[in-house]
């Protein structure tokens, strides 16, 4: 009885990040567009509400980048140049994130002791 308790009390849990995460997100995207709004602001507290080992946020982030693979195959020059130049910054975008966090886990791992290096 307590098990079960506990179970769909995580799963409460985990459906109402998703929901307060995709609301936010639906916030920045919206920002994106407005100029009223902030939108960075409210993806990153999305992203960060929803969490990067979440199956949606992988699946939408995956689909974003075929997304703009298509578009730089797209036959018309307009788009295919837009969809060039969006997919080089997702690259580079991924790429600096990619090393951000490859340098926070080596200042943790350097605070804990498990890491020492000589400079």
């Amino acid at each position: 009885m307590v098990a079960f308790l506990i179970r769909t009390i995580v799963m409460l849990v985990q459906s109402l990040r998703l929901l307060i995460g995709g609301g936010l997100i639906c916030l920045g995207i919206l920002g994106v567009v407005l100029p009223i709004l902030p939108g960075m602001p409210f993806l990153i507290l999305g992203i960060l509400a929803i969490g990067r080992r979440s199956r949606v946020l992988r699946q939408g982030s995956i689909s974003g980048k075929l997304l703009l693979k298509r578009w730089a195959r797209h036959p018309h020059p307009s788009l295919a140049s837009l969809g060039r130049w969006s997919l080089a910054a997702q690259r580079k975008t991924s790429r600096q994130l990619r090393r951000l966090l490859w340098w926070w886990q080596l200042q943790q791992n350097r605070l804990r002791g498990r890491i020492i290096l000589n400079h």
